[in-house]
C-alpha cells in the first residue's frame, strides 16, 4: 500500500496533537517496513523531530504555511501528485482527496461543551471536525467515549469507527536518577515537594476547582507542597490563573509553563502526586504518563478517565472542592495507599503502547483498501 499521513504538527514542539502525531509514526516505523509512508508535513524540521526513519518513509513539507491555504491548496496537489491508496488524516482533512480518507477526532469538545472555547475557535474546529468526519472513509476515534459522540452528535453509524487508544512513549517510567530529577527541577526553578498537574490552562481543565481543593488543603493542615502546573497557557484560560491569585495562593502555585517533552519524565518522577481534574477530555493521556512514572493519580470521574485509568486512580466529582482535597490528604498520608496505586498504575499502562495504536491503525488501513488482514503489499 501507499499510504499518506497527514501530520502537520511533527516538528512544532507544543505537545498535544503532535504526540499522536509523532508517536502514531515512530510505532508504524517499529512495525511496518513493507508499505510506503508519505508523511506530509508543515516544516523540514518535522524530519529532527524523529530518530532516523527507514525507507520506507519519506516526508514531504506542504506550502504555504497558512493552515487554510494549505487545506484549499497544498495539500491537494501534494496528493495528487503522490499516487496513493489512502490518506490518513490526523486533524484537518484537505479541500479534496482524491483517494480514501481516514481521519482520527480526539474529541468532539466544539459540539458537545462549546462553552469551554472562544466563539471564534468553536466555529471553526466545527467546521473542520464535521468536513473531517462527513468526507472520511472510516474514522479512527481515541476513545469509547469519542466514539459515542460522533455516532450521537454527527449521526455516524458505530461500524463506521474504530476505536483505537493512544500510546505513551517509553522513556515515561520510573526510577529516574535522584540527580537527573533535581537537575530538572533547577532548571525550571520547581520546589522539591508538590503536587503536579500536567496539561494545557483552559477553563475544561476545572483548575479553578483544583486551586480550590488546594486552598483547603493549606487551611486544613501544614501542607509543605506546592501545587506544580505544567502546560501552556491558553488566553481564555488565564481566569482560572487570577482565581488562584484571588484564593491567596500566588506564592504557592508553580507555573513553568511549557516543558520539554524530555524532561517530562524527571518532573513526574519527582511529584507527590499527579491531579487531573478536566470536566471533559476525549482521551487524556498525561494520567497515564504520570502512571508509566510510578506516581499516584487522582482524576475527575468522566466517561474517558474511567475508560482509560480503571481502577488503577482514584476518582472524585470534579464539581466538588472538598471531595478532591480529602482525596488528596488520603493519598498525602497514606503510605499503603501510595504504594497500591503505584503498582496498578504501572500494571495498567502497559497496555498503552504505540506500537499497539501502530498495528490497530494499519489494519484500518487494510480494511480501507481491500487488503487481507496480514497480506502486506509493497
Amino acid at each position: 500500500m501507499r499510504i499518506g499521513l497527514i501530520a502537520d504538527r511533527v516538528g512544532l514542539g507544543t505537545g498535544g496533537l503532535e504526540t499522536y502525531e509523532r508517536g502514531l509514526i515512530q510505532g508504524l516505523m517499529r512495525l511496518d517496513q513493507q508499505n510506503h509512508y508519505r508523511i506530509f508535513c508543515r516544516f523540514r524540521e518535522a524530519w529532527g523531530s524523529l530518530a532516523a526513519f527507514p525507507g520506507n518513509f519519506i516526508f514531504t513539507p506542504v506550502c504555504p504555511q497558512s493552515t487554510w491555504l494549505r487545506i484549499i491548496w497544498g495539500l491537494p496537489l501534494r496528493l495528487r501528485q503522490a499516487r496513493l491508496d489512502l490518506v490518513h488524516v490526523c486533524f484537518a482533512p484537505p479541500l479534496v482527496s482524491p483517494v480514501p480518507t481516514v481521519v482520527t477526532v480526539h474529541d468532539l469538545c466544539p459540539f458537545v461543551h462549546p462553552k469551554f472555547l472562544p466563539p471564534s475557535i468553536t466555529l471553526r474546529l466545527r467546521f473542520l471536525l464535521a468536513r473531517a468526519i462527513r468526507s472520511s472513509t472510516r474514522i479512527i476515534a481515541v476513545s469509547e467515549a469519542t466514539k459515542q459522540d460522533i455516532a450521537k452528535v454527527c449521526g455516524v453509524e458505530p461500524r463506521r469507527i474504530e476505536v483505537i487508544h493512544l500510546g505513551v512513549d517509553a522513556h515515561f517510567q520510573p526510577g529516574i536518577g535522584r540527580c537527573r530529577i533535581e537537575s530538572v527541577l533547577r532548571r525550571y526553578r520547581l520546589p522539591d515537594n508538590y503536587l503536579l498537574y500536567v496539561g494545557r490552562v483552559e477553563p475544561r481543565k476545572n483548575l479553578s476547582k483544583l486551586f480550590e481543593a488546594y486552598r483547603i488543603l493549606k487551611e486544613g493542615r501544614k501542607l509543605s507542597h506546592k501545587l506544580v502546573v505544567v502546560g501552556k497557557i491558553e488566553p481564555w484560560g488565564k481566569k482560572s490563573l487570577a482565581l488562584g491569585r484571588q484564593l491567596g495562593l500566588g506564592n504557592d502555585i508553580v507555573l513553568p509553563g511549557y516543558v520539554a517533552e524530555a524532561d517530562l519524565p524527571a518532573i513526574y518522577n519527582g511529584a507527590a502526586a499527579f491531579i487531573f481534574p478536566s470536566l471533559f477530555e476525549g482521551f487524556g493521556l498525561p494520567p497515564l504518563e504520570a502512571m508509566a512514572c510510578g506516581v499516584p493519580v487522582i482524576a475527575s470521574h468522566i466517561p474517558a478517565h474511567a475508560e482509560m485509568l480503571g481502577e488503577a486512580a482514584l476518582f472524585f466529582d470534579p464539581n466538588d472542592a472538598e471531595g478532591l482535597a480529602a482525596t488528596i490528604n488520603r493519598v498525602l498520608k497514606d503510605d499503603d495507599l501510595r504504594e497500591e496505586l503505584r503498582a496498578e498504575g504501572l500494571s495498567r499502562v502497559l497496555s498503552f503502547t504505540w506500537e499497539e495504536t501502530a498495528r490497530r491503525t494499519l489494519e484500518v488501513y487494510r480494511s480501507v483498501v481491500g487488503t487481507e488482514t496480514g497480506n502486506l503489499c509493497s
